[in-house]
């Protein structure tokens, strides 16, 4: 595997873990999880 696409893989991961950390901090703060903003706005 090519180093640049193992280092993008990983940042990947990375983005994917803060991304869940995230949502998981503004369910505590807010009640709401960024899935169920978005389906709010939508609707």
């Amino acid at each position: 595997m090519d180093d640049n696409l193992k280092m993008n893989y990983n940042e990947t991961d990375e983005d994917k873990s803060q991304k869940e950390f995230e949502s998981k901090v503004d369910k505590i703060l807010h009640g709401t999880s960024n899935d169920q903003k978005i389906k709010k706005t939508l609707s």
